[in-house]
């Protein structure tokens, strides 16, 4: 893997002060290693293999999409299910014919975002149940963090459990993931890496996403804090059907669902390779899955091979730039890792 290790140091300092990066095949960890500093202001902080990053997006398929799957599993809702069945208020209107399936394959109608005002955590929840058709629902694939941000909604409808209180007892604890938490506690602080200056305060610890900080850190489309090592317990778990140990935390059947694509790119959370994918390189094919997160992170699972990909990272440290630059060198480092391990 030195064509990898040079790659990441070519690119550390330049499109990101620091990295975590963890390959592995068939279980076995072929590249574990960090590069440059998880902070580097106010203060330097060299990175190490065991920091925790703020996944933004990731938290969508390590914590959301699987607690739903969860709730399906138990007979709790199905993915034909609808928003107005879980909350009277949207039946009159478009949202309450919006599935569980809608939600978790981003084809809902719903827009892509909803930017938060300076407004209460009410207040903006209330905008989200207002918000207005930007298509027609499952007619085409528009990303939409609002529609994850429904899902955690319903998880905790349904159990009375915030998704930190659920993942954390149904995934996380089962897992063995010690280090994968929403809010993060203040005891781990000096092993988190730190993301954006906002307002003369650098982000460490705080849920970067806008609409998960007004929310409180937890939330469905972003909140969730790991490392590398938590993350690839989660992936085994994946490529094993569901097993990690001796836990089985989904069935093998919901893997296979969950893997499978569904409406255009999309697999349940995940997205699978097509054509018009520019996150997974240029050799990994239709049975692998990935999904990324707007801080600098990745998840790559090729189902075939059994290889697991992550690459964790401080691209908005200390402010938000070089968000194509770091999705081409993403890209350069798919293209890498396949040509050793294929």
């Amino acid at each position: 893997m030195e064509k990898l290790r040079k790659v990441i140091q070519e690119h550390t300092g330049d499109v990101f002060p620091g990295l975590v990066a963890l390959v592995s095949q068939k279980g076995r960890v072929v590249f574990c290693e960090a590069s440059g500093y998880r902070s580097v202001f106010p203060e330097r902080e060299e990175m190490s293999v065991d920091t925790i990053f703020d996944l933004a997006s990731l938290t969508k398929v390590i914590a959301t999409a699987p607690s739903i799957l969860e709730l399906v599993e138990g007979g709790e809702l199905t993915l034909e299910d609808n928003l107005g069945y879980f909350f009277p208020e949207l039946k009159n209107n478009w949202k309450g014919e919006v599935r569980i399936l809608d939600l978790l394959t981003h084809s809902s109608g719903f827009p892509p975002y909803l930017q938060p005002a300076q407004e209460t955590r009410e207040a903006y929840i209330d905008k989200l149940f207002r918000i207005q058709k930007a298509y027609e629902r499952g007619k085409q694939v528009v990303y939409s963090c609002i529609n994850y941000i429904f899902l955690g909604f319903i998880v905790e409808k349904i159990t009375g459990e915030n998704l930190n209180e659920f993942t954390r007892k149904h995934i996380f604890e089962p897992l063995g993931m010690t280090d994968s938490f929403f809010m993060p506690p203040a005891s781990q602080r000096n092993r988190i890496a730190s993301t954006e200056k906002i307002e003369d305060h650098i982000l460490k610890g705080i849920v970067h996403d806008p609409a998960a900080r007004k929310l409180g850190g937890i939330s469905g489309n972003a909140g969730l804090f790991s490392t590398a090592e938590d993350i690839h317990k989660f992936a085994l778990m994946i490529l094993n059907s569901g097993v990690f140990g001796n836990k089985q935390i989904l069935r093998p059947e919901t893997v296979k669902m969950m893997a499978r694509r569904w409406i255009g790119d999309r697999a349940l959370g995940f997205a699978i390779k097509t054509e018009t994918s520019k996150h997974f390189g240029s050799y990994f094919d239709e049975k692998s899955l990935c999904h990324t997160g707007y801080t600098g992170t990745s998840l790559l699972i090729d189902l075939k091979n059994e290889i697991i990909v992550i690459l964790l990272a401080n691209r908005v440290h200390p402010e938000d730039k070089n968000k194509e630059e770091f999705s081409r060198f993403r890209r350069i480092v798919h293209n890498i890792v396949a040509m050793e391990l294929l």
